[in-house]
């Protein structure tokens, strides 16, 4: 295998989280300061959502695309962007087989659209690809912004919980929190006692049946000084309901081992 081929390998295992926290943080940290790696990342990110879109995936890979690559709000959205193209461009290809069947069968020459026998685009070819272009850009927007109302283009807030260890707060209720239609994401900030892993991994549960997790975490200090650790999750999968969050730590042998466990209840808009 070329060290391209390799290197390729590498930034997909880790998209995917397949790799050992020792070197996720190695890459993790290439990142910081080598944009010409950045930009490999964010090549082999768009070829795992063609890969996944066609469904080309293996299924272990198909499962960390789903439970660990979509843990971000900016890859679900390029991933959703990514599909309704195709599926455009799957529409136009089926109307032109559409119209060249119709050719055929009536025995006529299929038409260029008329817009294409004005003259300045017969006499320059590339401003007519560029106004095509242009169109096909435009009837993506429209599909965008236009028929999906309720996506992103609305929902751009983000919901900042803290949550302390336990199901319950100092009162002795559940927390409460509650996701608006305009909601994306929400931000978890989970208090620890004390920082002494070297990353974390949260699981959500609902009804003991897991909803999201997410690997790779850090730890960060509050203002006050307070240790804790930063989770997002994307709104759609926070039904109402009562969740949990188990958190736990890898160890120095890169053992997983359960730090504490976190309570919270979804109420209705």
């Amino acid at each position: 295998m070329s060290a391209n081929a390799e290197n390729k390998n590498r930034l997909r295992r880790y998209l995917l989280g397949l790799i050992p926290w020792e070197e996720a943080s190695d890459i993790e940290q290439k990142l910081l300061g080598d944009a010409e790696f950045y930009e490999e990342l964010q090549v082999t990110e768009d070829e795992l959502i063609d890969l996944y879109l066609a469904e080309r995936l293996p299924p272990l890979d198909k499962q960390k695309f789903e439970s660990h690559f979509l843990a971000t709000a900016e890859r679900q959205q390029k991933t959703r962007f990514g599909k309704l193209f195709a599926d455009y461009l799957a529409t136009r290809q089926e109307a032109k087989v559409m119209a060249a069947t119709a050719a055929a069968t009536s025995g006529t020459k299929a038409k260029r659209p008329w817009w294409l026998d004005f003259s300045p685009f017969r006499r320059h070819p590339v401003i007519a690809f560029v106004a095509t272009l242009a169109v096909c850009i435009s009837l993506v927007s429209l599909l965008w912004f236009g028929f999906k109302p309720d996506r992103n283009r609305l929902r751009t807030e983000t919901l900042a919980v803290t949550l302390v260890p336990g199901a319950v707060r100092e009162g002795g209720s559940t927390q409460r929190i509650q996701v608006s239609p305009t909601t994306l994401s929400v931000a978890f900030t989970l208090q620890i006692e004390r920082d002494t892993y070297q990353g974390y991994q949260a699981e959500v549960l609902s009804e003991n049946v897991r909803v999201w997790q997410q690997d790779h975490l850090r730890s960060g200090n509050e203002s006050g000084g307070q240790q804790s650790v930063f989770l997002v999750i994307p709104a759609d999968h926070l039904k109402p309901g009562d969740y949990q969050i188990k958190l736990s730590g890898v160890s120095n042998t890169g053992e997983l081992e359960l730090v504490a466990r976190y309570g919270f209840r979804v109420i209705p808009q």
